[in-house]
């Protein structure tokens, strides 16, 4: 669990219909501030910081940026021969990368908050574990258009990424990305529930029963709105995941 929740409104709810009605009264409460973009959601099975993989304490070393330019440009050099589209920005690279588990700047949200809340619930987890959704408010200052051309590495605050529709994982997953500043100074990725600036559009909704029942409960649910392994992961990876779920699991 991360540290205090004071700067953020909260909702902490015990059912399905409940969650649907955090959804609605933290679109409400952000949508205050009338210059508000989009709200994107962001589901955890596990309450930590909004931190991007290479920002997480696994991956702690020193000169983080130049281990992360090196591992994209090996990533570059390497990706061409499992795709169909040979001629993608960086931008499009490193959403692709950061799609099949590379390492990156890149934290993963969606338009939708039933996803976000499929991907706080998929994993088995103790039964004492925490897992919340998280709700994302931004103004247009913060957005990156995908026809933009500001470096990868060098924006100079945390911005929030559209991704073009490269793969149909983005598709199916309404996919957007947060892209966290990186400070050289102090090695060290920015997580954005420790951004002050984005405290007042930033909810989490939090679940109060814990058990295995509910988790599975809360799958069954989704499923019936056609959320589930295979339409957030739409190729036979997500197939598969979602017969054996349907068979032995709901």
């Amino acid at each position: 669990m991360i540290g205090s929740y004071k700067h953020f409104k909260s909702f902490e709810v015990d059912s399905f219909d409940v969650f649907l009605k955090a959804i609605k009264s933290s679109d409400e409460s952000i949508r205050t501030d009338k210059e508000i973009e989009l709200i994107i959601f962001r589901g955890q099975s596990v309450d930590e910081n909004l931190l991007p993989r290479i920002g997480r304490k696994k991956y702690d070393k020193p000169n983080k940026g130049q281990i992360e330019q090196r591992i994209f440009d090996e990533f570059k050099r390497l990706y061409l021969p499992h795709i169909q589209n040979p001629n993608l920005k960086d931008w499009d690279i490193l959403a692709l990368a950061q799609h099949y588990f590379l390492p990156t700047r890149l934290l993963d949200w969606t338009e939708n908050p039933l996803v976000a809340l499929w991907f706080a619930f998929y994993e088995e987890k103790p039964p004492a574990n925490d897992r919340v959704v998280w709700c994302f408010g931004f103004t247009k200052e913060y957005l990156l258009e995908p026809n933009q051309e500001e470096g990868l590495f060098e924006h100079k605050k945390t911005i929030v990424f559209k991704p073009r529709h490269i793969t149909q994982r983005l598709i199916n997953q309404t996919g957007w990305f947060t892209s966290h500043f990186y400070s050289q100074e102090n090695n060290r990725f920015s997580a954005l529930n420790n951004l002050s600036p984005h405290w007042k559009h930033l909810h989490r909704i939090s679940f109060s029963n814990k058990s295995d029942s509910f988790r599975k409960q809360i799958l069954k649910q989704l499923n019936t709105f056609g959320i589930n392994s295979y339409s957030i992961f739409p190729d036979m990876e997500g197939l598969c995941y979602y017969l054996e779920w349907k068979t032995y699991f709901q």
